[in-house]
């Protein structure tokens, strides 16, 4: 199922693709959130859906920023994508504890919420002319030796 939504991550516009993964994925927790019985055969049907709709929201961000960096330098852009990441996972986690303290369904209801909030802003920002679909390069065309000034013919 990855390898079709990788398929499907490379071929539609990230303006779609971004808050499309968003709302799926709170629809998904949103599920979960309403799940009264564990033991329900909904549980086992729903619960597998949420690693892949995580997967789906980290392939759609690196599918479209591994497309905007250049190749010179994405290994150290890799790196401080990393560093954001881990910044992010903790304040995601760090939310969701908050809210787990309040009743233990809650840290669904509030991915569910922040992943709507997240679409919405998405859709904002594309309307916006800030997602903008990346030029596609062919890394191998691209060189440092291309980036260099030319050099003057000797005579």
């Amino acid at each position: 199922m990855l390898g079709f939504v990788g398929h499907l991550v490379d071929k539609v516009s990230v303006r779609f693709m971004l808050p499309a993964s968003f709302v799926v994925r709170a629809f998904v927790y949103y599920l979960v959130w309403n799940i009264k019985d564990p033991t329900d055969w909904s549980f086992y049907l729903i619960m597998p859906l949420i690693h892949v709709t995580y997967y789906v929201v980290v392939m759609t961000n690196q599918a479209y920023i591994q497309k905007m960096y250049p190749p010179e330098i994405r290994g150290m852009c890799n790196s401080i994508a990393g560093i954001f990441s881990t910044l992010g996972s903790f304040i995601y986690l760090t939310f969701s504890q908050a809210l787990y303290k309040e009743g233990k369904s809650l840290p669904f209801l509030g991915v569910t919420t922040l992943d709507f909030i997240l679409a919405v802003v998405c859709v904002i920002l594309s309307m916006m002319g800030y997602f903008v679909d990346p030029v596609k390069k062919d890394d191998a065309a691209i060189s440092s030796k291309q980036m260099l000034p030319k050099e003057k013919p000797l005579r």
